[in-house]
């Protein structure tokens, strides 16, 4: 025990002492070499104007030579010609003629010539395009301190870890060395000179942070002091979460933003109690990617955002894994949907602002599919699966979100296409695996509420955006409609009688949308379809049965 802890001290000793003294000596170094590189690149620019401003002198007189002789030789004829005779000023008159051939270039030599062509516009001083990523600094600098920053965030979390399994230190007494030693690394990046050690302030200041972070997390979850309630504790968590951000606004530090997000995420994780809080977790989650995009909207870092929405789905998984029953089914639905709200209100936001952008686009179509793929998870639980009422609303939500982004945001034309058939899709597995007679009237009336969704919108939204996708579109729901309900023919002994007034809403929905866009191609598949099904049910009659009442009133209703 006594060796481990002097490993840790020793530890803490080099993250704390040896590696910020190495760092800012380094970075240092490099800033005195840059000055000097600067200094040099002025001297020169001083001495290359130096050596135009001589060339253009040079010349000047140069050229001013040949035309003051010129222009006085006519003047000493004009004043000697007129006492003999009066008619001779006409004579001198034609001597200004002469200056035109005189004005030729034979008068400079060609050196001079040359330089007088090109000197009046010295083509100016460039400099060299910075690359993009400067990986001298990023190697020498950067990456050692970023590397730094994260190394102590991680030891102060499992020495507070080990320190928590151990009972080393008292637990009041390890949170106030804990935000001690957090605030105080914040108070140090700020007071460190910014302007020469930039990188070192900020990747202390991201140390603060998250060190913060993982102190509380552990007072509400580990300790449960009595101070860190639900609602304190949120309000903590808040302000740190603000203040990371406001700091990394403030300094432009994107690796202050990076780092905060980095250990946002990772503290649920090192300080893991085992125990199941999916309220105080995922709202935990929420915050901090509400606070991630604040800062996108507010800096244009917009890469932050999908980052954090890999986080949030990476979140999502771990708890699925570990924590998920079919009981937890609707808290997992919220969490769902409430992602998806939070994501597509960001790219709602976003275009307000007049910052509209694929990324937050992507990043809020991504969400409601990630949703529609835990709801295919579901379907693993027979008992979850079974609350149809539950299970559709949850579809039904996540594809009203995916048609809101398709309605709000031109650059994704073919997201209604994609996401009615991610939904039929869904809803025929689920009739394959889960209808039974009990359930059939759910299903049918929720494959008659998707049909005329996905079958009217493209036509709304090709009225609201005439540039949006064809109409064509929206009559592949129908036949598709029609092929879930063959569906039950096949699955369930007998066929309800309330599987045909569906067919038959089908088929008007069809005959409708030939009537609005003038194609008549649903109408044809759908009558090949309800044929199809007349005759299914028919081959199912069994051969004892004469006469089929029922059946017959189908056939006519339908011819």
């Amino acid at each position: 025990m006594e060796a481990l802890l002097v490993l840790l001290a020793l530890y803490l000793f080099l993250v704390l002492v040896v590696l910020p003294i190495w760092t800012i000596v380094k970075v240092r170094g490099h800033n005195d070499e840059l000055e000097m590189l600067h200094q040099r690149l002025r001297q020169v620019e001083t001495e290359l104007a130096s050596l135009q401003t001589k060339v253009r002198e040079g010349i000047a007189p140069t050229l001013a030579k040949p035309e003051t002789p010129r222009a006085t030789t006519p003047a000493k004829p004009a004043a000697v010609t007129p006492p003999p005779v009066v008619a001779t000023p006409p004579m001198p008159a034609a001597a200004p003629a002469r200056p035109k051939p005189a004005a030729e270039p034979p008068a400079l030599p060609p050196v001079i010539a040359a330089v007088a062509i090109h000197a009046p516009t010295p083509p100016a001083y460039t400099p060299p395009p910075k690359p993009a990523i400067n990986w001298e600094q990023f190697m020498g600098a950067k990456l050692f301190a970023w590397l730094g920053g994260l190394a102590l965030f991680l030891g102060v979390a499992f020495f507070v870890k080990y320190s928590f399994e151990h009972d080393l230190i008292p637990p009041a007494v390890r949170a106030a060395l804990g935000f001690l030693v957090g605030a105080g690394l914040m108070v140090g990046g700020l007071k460190i000179p910014r302007e020469r050690y930039a990188i070192t302030a900020q990747t202390l200041i991201a140390t603060g942070v998250l060190s913060l972070y993982a102190v509380t997390f552990a007072c509400r979850t580990i300790y449960h002091f009595e101070f860190f309630g639900a609602v304190p504790t949120f309000l903590l968590m808040t302000l740190i979460t603000a203040t990371a951000f406001i700091l990394a606004v403030r300094l432009e530090a994107q690796v202050v933003a990076v780092l905060g997000m980095l250990g946002g995420f990772l503290t649920p994780i090192l300080i893991n109690t085992g125990v199941d809080n999916p309220p105080g977790l995922f709202g935990y989650i929420a915050l901090l990617d509400a606070g991630l995009i604040a800062v996108v909207l507010y800096t244009g870092w917009r890469h932050l955002v999908p980052l954090s929405a890999g986080g949030t789905v990476l979140m999502m998984l771990g708890w699925a894994e570990k924590f998920f029953v079919a009981e937890k089914g609707p808290v997992a639905m919220t969490v769902c949907l409430g992602f998806g709200a939070l994501y597509l209100a960001a790219a709602e936001v976003a275009r307000r602002r007049g910052q509209a952008h694929p990324v937050f686009a992507w990043t809020a179509a991504v969400m409601p599919f990630v949703g529609l793929g835990f709801a295919l998870f579901f379907l693993g639980y027979p008992a979850l699966a079974a609350r149809a009422p539950l299970y559709f609303g949850y579809v039904l939500l996540l594809d009203a979100l995916l048609l809101t982004l398709a309605w709000r945001d031109e650059s994704l034309p073919r997201l209604h296409l994609v996401a009615g058939l991610a939904v039929f899709a869904l809803l025929s597995f689920w009739t394959g695996q889960h209808l039974t007679d009990e359930l059939l009237p759910a299903a049918l009336a929720v494959y008659l509420l998707f049909a005329a969704l996905h079958s009217v919108f493209p036509l709304l939204l090709e009225r609201h955006r005439p540039a949006a996708a064809p109409t064509w579109w929206s009559q592949l729901f129908p036949p598709l409609t029609l092929l879930l309900m063959l569906l039950p023919i096949f699955k369930l002994d007998t066929v309800s009688l309330l599987l045909w007034p569906a067919i038959l809403l089908v088929d008007l929905l069809a005959i409708g949308l030939a009537v609005l866009s003038a194609s008549l191609a649903a109408v044809a598949a759908v009558l090949v379809l309800t044929l199809l099904a007349t005759a299914l049910c028919i081959f199912r009659v069994p051969a004892a049965l004469v006469f089929a009442p029922s059946l017959l009133l189908v056939i006519g209703g339908f011819a």
